[in-house]
């Protein structure tokens, strides 16, 4: 039994008439008679009673059409439900980064933007990144440094925006007191940073290998950034920081310098699969990164 030979026997049972029931299905009259014929066989009794060129339900079909109409209910429920995913689906962008450091902001000026649409973002270490780019469980990923292209598998990539970073010390401080430090003078404190593969921590860890030392001054390593501050805040060391992060809080600003040998920066990369990049909402998401990166760009130009 099908649910289509559900839904022809509870309208047949509504209208009461084979004929304009199997009109208005569009379907011969025969063909519908055989339907609940078959119905009637498999549950081993009849449904129907006929009254001269009408037919009425008896007991046992008042039972089974309560019944039946429930499953088609609960079918449409389905439906509509499965529909309601899809639809959920196709107004979802996924976007995995190795720092989450914009996507307060991304999210804020997305829904500005595309109110209807759904922005999933999460954090990952920059191999996992990649890998998910490249198995398609994630739309776009946004690394620094950005992923290489590949030809081969659709990865393409499009540099958005440069990050610059500071050193964030506690208060009071040497380091404030001269107003700059050097990476020597770093590599002698207690250093606070983000685990291996996320960006500040892949800048650092270049940073170390340029001038030449090893990075064995880790006292405390998390992703979560807020712990970092606030124990950088209560004197547990010092840390790296984005400068995207120190211009939103002017408590950060007063406790950090720059570091005067070298220039901190990492570029960041937007990164999708061209061969499944398909709908208008990837597009606009596209359009939207690249815009969102060239005016925080801007402000950080400008500050």
């Amino acid at each position: 039994m099908e649910i289509r030979d559900l839904r022809y026997f509870c309208l047949t049972a509504e209208l009461e008439h084979v004929t304009k029931a199997a009109n208005q299905l569009g379907v011969s009259q025969p063909f519908l008679t055989k339907i609940i014929g078959q119905i009637e066989e498999e549950i081993g009794v009849k449904l129907f009673d006929n009254q001269g060129r009408s037919i009425r339900l008896n007991a046992y079909g008042k039972a089974y059409y309560a019944h039946a109409k429930r499953v088609l209910m609960e079918v449409e429920n389905l439906q509509q439900s499965m529909e309601e995913m899809l639809d959920r689906q196709d107004r979802t962008i996924t976007v995995m980064s190795n720092t989450d450091i914009y996507f307060a902001g991304m999210v804020n000026e997305f829904q500005k933007v595309y109110p209807q649409a759904l922005l999933k973002l999460s954090y990952a270490p920059r191999d996992k990144v990649e890998l998910a780019l490249k198995m398609g469980n994630v739309d776009f990923a946004l690394c620094c440094p950005a992923l290489s292209e590949d030809v081969n598998l659709g990865i393409k990539t499009e540099n958005v925006f440069r990050e610059y970073g500071c050193v964030i010390t506690p208060p009071d401080h040497d380091f404030l007191q001269k107003g700059t430090c050097t990476v020597s003078d770093i590599t002698k404190e207690r250093l606070l940073v983000s685990p291996r593969g996320a960006a500040m921590r892949e800048k650092v860890e270049e940073l170390y290998q340029k001038f030449g030392y090893s990075l064995d001054n880790i006292v405390i390593e998390t992703s979560d950034v807020r712990s970092i501050l606030l124990a950088v805040r209560q004197g547990a060391g010092c840390t790296f920081m984005a400068k995207t992060v120190i211009d939103e809080d002017p408590g950060l600003k007063k406790n950090s310098v720059e570091v005067s040998d070298t220039e901190i920066f990492g570029d960041f990369g937007l990164s999708y699969n061209e061969i499944l990049f398909k709908t208008q909402r990837k597009a606009d998401f596209r359009m939207f990164a690249i815009d969102y990166f060239y005016d925080l760009q801007n402000s950080e130009s400008e500050a």
